[in-house]
This record gives C-alpha cells, structure tokens and sequence, in this order.
C-alpha cells in the first residue's frame, strides 16, 4: 500500500510539472537580421526583424522583444514555417514607458516580427532614428537599410558598409553589429533625399457597358449552329419512325370515260355511269 501511494504522488507531481516543461522561453537568439524600409507602402519606415532561435524548438517556445511605444502595436507576427512559410504566432505586449514588450509563441527555429515607426519630411528632406531596443541576448545582429527610390545624399553612422546594390538596382547599406547583449541599445540616424511618393491606389478600370456587336454576332451565330446541329440530329435519329407514322398519300382516280373523280370504292361512274372496276 505504501509503494502505491508513492507512485501515485509521482504521478502527480510529473502532471502538474508538465505543463511548466512543455513550453519554455528562449533567453537569446542565434541570429537577428533587422531590414529598414522607408516609404515601402505608406509614408513610414517599415521595421522587419527576422530572427533565429539557437535550435528547432521541441515545444512551444516564447520570445520577448522590446519595440518603441510610438510604433503602436504590430503590423505582423509571425513564425516561419519551412514548408508553409509565414504562419500568425499568439502574441501579448505590455507597455513599459517608452518602450513595450512584445511576447510571442513559436514552435519553429524562425520568426519574424513587423511594425512601423515614424520619419520627419521637410519638402524633400527625410530623417529618423532607429533604435534596437534589445531585451534579449543575440549572438549574430546585422542591420540593414535600404534606399527608397531615387533617394540621394544618403546619410548613415559610419558602422555601415558601402551601399551593395542589387540586380534589380535597389540598394542597401548594412551594419554587421555582431554579438549584443540582453540590456544593449544600439541608435543609428538616417537621412536622404527623396521626392515624396505616391501611395494613391490606381483608379478602377472602367467597367464597359457596351456588348461588343462583333462578339454578340458572334454568339448568335455559334448558338444558331448550334440549334441547326441538333435539328438535323434528331430528324436523322426519328427519320424512321417519322416515316412509319406519316400516312401515305392514297391517289386519285377518275372515269376513263367523262373523266370526273372517282371515289375509292366505286364500281361505276357517279356521272356517265360506265363501270370502272
């Protein structure tokens, strides 16, 4: 009876530890690639920070990053799946003065995280500051920013590369940052020149009213066919029972003698009354 009652106080103590083992948190990153994208599809800056756990998480893993308070909530959170691509993790945030938390669930090595942060415009003229806020240990960050169209007198720290420019003729300049700690901020300012672009969705084609007569003709004439064709079809099909059920037309007789008509059962002529059978 003793053992018994051990055993089952092991059991339990293993079911209410469970769910504490089944999902964990990760307390670093293997590796952080942040791209900067001003005027992508709104008069902002797009922040996208793709990262990598150290391994392929066994369970379900939570990651926290600090985001900047005026970016506002997320525009997406994600975790990479290898096959389906970009699947929508549960998330929560918790504000903390001028910066907020943003805490993710994941069961794949790769997430990804979007949000959008503000620029100053004077006519021509765009600056803005971007900051990793850290909040988490990372082995690997590279930070990289990429010119918007026909930007010019780009301007960043001096930790950024030459810009590399891409088959396509879009450039960027990275900042090979290495290791950072947990508490570790890094700022950078960024400013260019660039006309201000158009974010007016294209006007709707106009939708034509009119029926084209050549295609309506068109139409006419393949359904008259059409009909024609199954006309002929079945006439051919029914051509012989048509026949067994139309009466034959019986012929007319007349009196060799005056010539008038005769009826079909007369011996003798109703007129000259000569016999005719």
């Amino acid at each position: 009876m003793k053992h018994k009652l051990t055993w089952t106080f092991i059991l339990i103590a293993l079911l209410i530890a469970w769910p504490a083992e089944a999902q964990t948190e990760s307390t670093r990153l293997a590796g952080v690639e942040v791209r900067i994208l001003p005027d992508l599809d709104q008069p902002a800056v797009l922040v996208m920070i793709m990262a990598n756990l150290p391994s392929d998480p066994v369970d379900s893993t939570t990651v926290s990053l600090k985001l900047p308070a005026a970016a506002g909530q997320p525009t997406a959170v994600a975790y990479l799946d290898p096959e389906r691509g970009p699947i929508n993790a549960s998330y929560t945030t918790q504000p903390d003065g001028d910066t907020t938390w943003i805490t993710l669930e994941t069961s794949e090595q790769a997430i990804q995280v979007e949000y959008y942060i503000p620029y100053h415009r004077n006519n021509n003229n765009v600056s803005f500051t971007y900051t990793w806020l850290g909040g988490i240990a990372v082995d690997e960050l590279v930070i990289r920013f990429w010119e918007p169209a026909q930007a010019s007198s780009v301007a960043t720290n001096a930790n950024f590369e030459l810009p590399v420019v891409q088959p396509d003729g879009r450039r960027y300049h990275q900042w090979w940052v290495g290791a950072v700690g947990q508490e570790q901020e890094l700022a950078t300012e960024i400013s260019y020149v660039a006309p201000r672009p158009d974010f007016d969705p294209p006007p709707a084609a106009a939708v034509q009213q009119k029926t084209d007569p050549n295609i309506l003709t068109s139409i006419l004439t393949g359904l008259g066919g059409l009909l024609i064709g199954a006309g002929i079809g079945w006439l051919k099909a029914n051509h012989r029972k048509l026949a067994k059920r139309t009466p034959r037309p019986k012929k007319t007789a007349y009196c060799h003698q005056c010539g008038r008509h005769l009826k079909p059962r007369d011996a003798f002529c109703r007129h000259c009354g000569v016999q005719v059978r």
